[in-house]
């Protein structure tokens, strides 16, 4: 019989008071946005949006990988950012939704993903549990219709 090894991941950096006060005023501009319209158009968005990048391996049912924490907490850190983020990992990749160690179920997250290209504002790539072929293939696609592409790294991953 054998035994699972659950690493675990760091803790969660609690937002600090600046990420909470950004928030808060794009919390308001955006009301404020869509409340004081007179005409029935859309509200201007008050939030870049981006698509969040990071290696990814799916556990394929079998509990949460440190690769699907990571996606989880760079998807967290985009939004205190004050971000609209889309990650396909997080959102497609859980279990039952896409077995993205099945060949043909990651080419639809990965298509799925380049659909939202030409709408986002940038590629954030987050680089501290490195990079995958995916990855290299979203960021020179962006490259090639002009969407910026940012590298990040999150502090509470780094290692010292």
């Amino acid at each position: 019989m054998s035994t699972l090894t659950f690493l675990a991941p760091p803790a969660l950096a609690p937002a600090t008071d600046e990420q909470v006060q950004l928030a808060a005023v794009l919390a308001v501009e955006q009301k404020n946005a869509t409340t004081s319209s007179s005409a029935p158009e859309r509200a201007s968005v008050t939030r870049t949006r981006v698509l969040v990048e990071t290696a990814f391996a799916s556990d394929a049912g079998h509990g949460v990988t440190l690769d699907q924490v990571y996606a989880r907490e760079a998807l967290r850190d985009s939004l205190l950012r004050g971000e609209a983020p889309i990650s396909s990992q997080v959102l497609y990749g859980q279990t039952f939704v896409l077995d993205t160690k099945n060949p043909a179920e990651r080419d639809i997250c990965n298509r799925a993903a380049e659909s939202w290209m030409p709408l986002v504002d940038r590629v954030v790539v987050y680089v501290d549990r490195g990079t995958s072929d995916a990855v290299r293939a979203t960021v020179e696609r962006a490259k090639a219709i002009g969407v910026v592409v940012e590298e990040r790294t999150l502090d509470s991953w780094k290692r010292g």
